[in-house]
């Protein structure tokens, strides 16, 4: 009986994940240096640099049901807002056949999913802050800005 993604501990399933990272850079023309899961939960986070010293965020839509229509969506709004200048957000990096997302068959999971590889922005992790109050101020802000963009 074949085990599916779901039975594997977290351990286990970083690994599998951090493999998949791998091979989804390998549709980028960028030399991959290292790859650190940052979150691995609904989707996969995982930090990129390159050789050059180049940092990017990879998602893996691991447990995503995100139809090719429903990322180039989500891609759209997310540079809406970046137009907007009024927010910043990571932007996705076109691989080399030049698509805002890459399509693998993924044996651990069993199925296709999809990956979007995304500028870095450096910023500190709420759960990191000792005084998280300006964080929630500022979440107040970014989500009357996304109020307004809509």
């Amino acid at each position: 009986m074949t085990s599916s993604f779901s039975d594997h501990t977290e351990e286990v399933q970083i690994a599998l994940m951090t493999a998949l990272a791998h091979e989804v850079m390998t549709a980028f023309s960028l030399e991959v240096a290292s790859l650190e899961m940052l979150n691995h939960g609904y989707n996969s986070t995982l930090a990129v640099v390159t050789a050059d010293g180049e940092k990017f965020a990879l998602r893996i839509n691991v447990n995503s049901p995100r139809t090719p229509a429903n990322l180039r969506a989500e891609l759209a709004w997310m540079d809406r807002l970046h137009q907007s200048d009024r927010v910043s957000v990571p932007q996705p990096l076109t691989n080399a056949k030049g698509e805002l997302f890459t399509t693998v068959d993924s044996d651990a999971l069993g199925r296709t999913t999809t990956a979007v590889l995304f500028s870095w922005l450096d910023g500190a992790e709420v759960a990191t802050l000792e005084d998280k109050s300006e964080a929630f101020r500022a979440t107040g802000r970014l989500l009357a800005v996304m109020h307004d963009e809509g």
